[in-house]
This record gives C-alpha cells, sequence and structure tokens, in this order.
C-alpha cells in the first residue's frame, strides 16, 4: 500500500477515535492523585519562581546578565503555572474539553510559547556562560541590561514564531465518548512537528552538552593552572561538574517526552498512529506532568543552589522582609 493510499484512509473520525480510547476517563483514585499532583506542582512552582523574581528585582547585586535570563525564564514559568490550573479543570470534566475551539487554539499556542521560551532561555543561558568564561571580553562592550532587553525579546519572538504554525494544528476533536484538543496529523502538521521537535529539542541539546561541557574543561583547568589547594580545587570543580550535568538531565527529562511526541505524529504514518491508543494516553499525561516538572525544577536548579542568590536572599530577608514584618 502506498503513501497516497494510507493518507487517504486517515480521517479526523478515526483520529477522534484514537484519542477517544488514549484519553478514556479515569478510574476516581488516578483523577484524584492528578489533581493532588497538580496543585503540589502549582504551589511549589509559585513558590520557587516568585522567590527568583523577588531576589534579583530587589538586590541590584543580582542585576546580571545571567540573572536577567533566570528572571525571564522565572516570569515565564509563573505565567506558565497558572495554566496548569486549567489542566485541574480538565481533569474534573470527564475528560470532555470545557472551552470553545478558538480558546483551544488560544489556550495550546500559550502553553507552547512559554514552553518554547523556556528552553529557548535555557539554551541562550548556557551559551551565555560559555562567552562569560571562554570570551569575556566581548561581553562587556554594550551595556548589560541593554543587551539583554534585546535578547529577551528575541527569545520571545522566537518563541511565538514557533507557537503560531503549531497551533494552526489545533483543533478541537469530538467523537461520541469526548471532546479533547489536539493536533490533527495533516501532512503541513506532521512536517511543523518534526521541523519544532528538531529546532526545539535536538539542535537545543546539542548547544548545552557542547558548551557545558567546554564550561567544565575551562573551570578545572584554570583551577590547576591557579594551584588551588588540592581539596577546594576537587570541591568546586565538582560542584560545576554535577550542577553542568544536573541542567543537561533536567533538560532532557523535562522535554523528551514533547520531542517524542512530536517525532512521532512527524515521522509515523497517520494510520500508523491509529494502532497507539494506549501508548498515546500515557505519553500525553508524560508530556503534562514533565512539562509541569519543569517549572519547579528551573528555580532549584537555576536560582536556589547558588551561593550569591541565597546570600542575596538572607540579606534581603534580614534587611527588608523581616523589618517589614516586624
Amino acid at each position: 500500500m502506498n503513501n497516497s493510499v494510507v493518507s487517504s484512509e486517515f480521517s479526523l473520525e478515526k483520529w477522534s477515535v484514537l484519542l477517544s480510547d488514549a484519553l478514556q476517563v479515569e478510574a476516581e483514585y488516578a483523577k484524584i492523585m492528578m489533581a493532588t499532583f497538580i496543585c503540589i506542582m502549582f504551589v511549589l512552582s509559585l513558590f520557587g519562581n516568585g522567590l527568583t523574581c523577588y531576589v534579583i528585582y530587589n538586590d541590584k547585586s543580582m542585576h546580571t546578565a545571567t540573572n536577567y535570563y533566570l528572571f525571564n525564564l522565572a516570569v515565564s514559568d509563573s505565567i506558565l503555572t497558572f495554566a496548569i490550573m486549567s489542566e485541574l479543570v480538565d481533569e474534573t470534566s470527564a475528560s470532555v474539553y470545557p472551552y470553545s475551539e478558538w480558546v483551544c487554539q488560544v489556550q495550546w499556542f500559550s502553553v507552547a510559547c512559554l514552553w518554547n521560551n523556556t528552553m529557548l532561555t535555557m539554551t541562550a543561558l548556557a551559551v551565555e556562560r560559555y562567552i562569560a568564561i571562554w570570551h569575556p571580553l566581548k561581553l562587556k562592550s554594550t551595556p548589560v541590561w541593554r543587551r539583554m532587553i534585546k535578547i529577551i525579546i528575541l527569545l520571545w519572538l522566537m518563541a511565538i514564531a514557533e507557537s503560531v504554525p503549531e497551533m494552526l494544528s489545533v483543533t478541537l476533536i469530538k467523537s461520541r465518548q469526548t471532546t479533547v484538543c489536539f493536533v490533527v496529523p495533516t501532512p503541513l502538521a506532521r512536517i511543523v512537528n518534526g521541523v519544532l521537535a528538531i529546532v526545539t529539542f535536538v539542535i537545543p541539546l546539542l548547544i548545552m552538552t557542547f558548551v557545558y561541557a567546554r564550561i567544565v574543561i575551562k573551570v578545572n583547568t584554570r583551577q590547576i593552572k591557579l594551584k588551588l589547594n588540592v581539596s577546594s580545587q576537587k570541591n568546586n570543580s565538582g560542584k560545576v561538574n554535577k550542577l553542568m550535568v544536573a541542567m543537561t538531565l533536567s533538560f532532557v527529562i523535562c522535554w523528551m517526552p514533547y520531542f517524542i511526541e512530536r517525532m512521532l505524529i512527524a515521522v509515523l504514518d497517520p494510520h500508523k498512529l491509529l494502532n497507539l491508543a494506549e501508548f498515546w494516553g500515557f505519553l500525553v499525561k508524560l508530556v503534562i506532568i514533565n512539562g509541569w516538572i519543569s517549572v519547579v525544577l528551573n528555580p532549584i536548579l537555576f536560582s536556589l543552589v547558588s551561593t550569591k542568590f541565597r546570600r542575596a536572599l538572607k540579606t534581603l530577608w534580614y534587611v527588608k522582609i523581616r523589618r517589614t514584618m516586624e
């Protein structure tokens, strides 16, 4: 059977049946567990990202290039946190999408844009750290705030550009059992998802792996040249190595399911997707859960583990917050 025949056999009705089987109504205990998880993610994310924004905004010593990226990331994740609550609404709606088609597309665009901005910001932050360590003089020609405003605006424009074509491939899919907001694997949608899978995951992962490996090499080499004592050298290089590995692994863990989902839509013939109902239901849940986990992991990995950040938080606590409370 050739591809043209396969394509002609695919229909929106068959796709809706797949999604109906994949996203069938869960047992009550599973819905309670998912709702509990969503509430925990909501609280932790608001606390971690809100704290990151507060410290960076109020402490002028934290107004560095790296922290501008972290502020942008925290703002993006904070907005995304409120989208988590819409998932809670979906969880209590018997797997029936409760909104209209245009709301479906706007909601999909918003979440995709925020996710894309997160991945772009993490990549840009990795490149910024690489340049700061390997070519520090290149970053001193322009005022930090002016350069960072341009970069952050560019990141948001790129995130929007990546999200618009994906939004156009989404529609409200109805069947007898359910109504869901999801991608329809048309020829154009398959191309879009394939390109986005490469642009938003493979390329950033390659960049991050390369620059973090180079950073580790540079830091270890610098410590040897400075002839630091052995214990201090091992301690500092060990911290850098673990942090770089943790950042890369967090990116892979959080965004690998999203990459797999996009690649399956892009690579598999639509009629083959129809045979993956059980796996597809698991994958969709994993994409959502891992995306939410990222908004909690980001402030931990990028802010709370930083000695400078904790010092700034401690200073603000004693100088500003505690005095206000008194």
